[in-house]
């Protein structure tokens, strides 16, 4: 038996109580981080996390940091493994990328790691990957 409903914060269903998804996005992020369109969504209670940015890295380092204004609403610290790809003016090369949702000296940050794959930059994420918490 199925059972669909419109839930907002404090329903339940099956006896667990509804938490609105954690959703970050560009508006979130101070002005100087080092990529854009940041669409960056965890689920509370699901081990999937949905992540779309351009990346264009930091400092000569095969990362970009987005920081945050404010600690989000329901964040939670963690990791994660995605699939990325170049801009096509380098061919749309495939990387494997860590993605890190941290507390870091009292900054809330997300970071794109590069961990595999012919690193080019720009790079865009349009990915959904697996998400372990601390």
């Amino acid at each position: 038996m199925a059972i669909s409903a419109v839930c907002k914060e404090s329903s339940t269903a099956y006896a667990q109580e509804y938490v609105p998804r954690t959703r970050i996005a560009q508006d979130d992020v101070i002005e100087d981080s080092s990529g854009e369109g940041l669409d960056f969504e965890l689920s509370p209670g699901s081990a999937i996390c949905s992540a779309d940015a351009i990346l264009h890295g930091d400092y000569n380092v095969a990362s970009t940091t987005f920081v945050l204004k404010k600690k989000p609403k329901n964040f939670i610290e963690g990791k994660a493994f995605v699939m990325v790809r170049s801009s096509a003016d380098t061919g749309y090369s495939p990387q494997t990328f860590c993605i890190e949702a941290m507390e870091w000296v009292g900054d809330y940050e997300i970071i794109f790691k590069s961990r595999g794959g012919h690193y080019e930059k720009p790079s865009e994420v349009h990915s959904t990957g697996v998400f372990i918490d601390r």
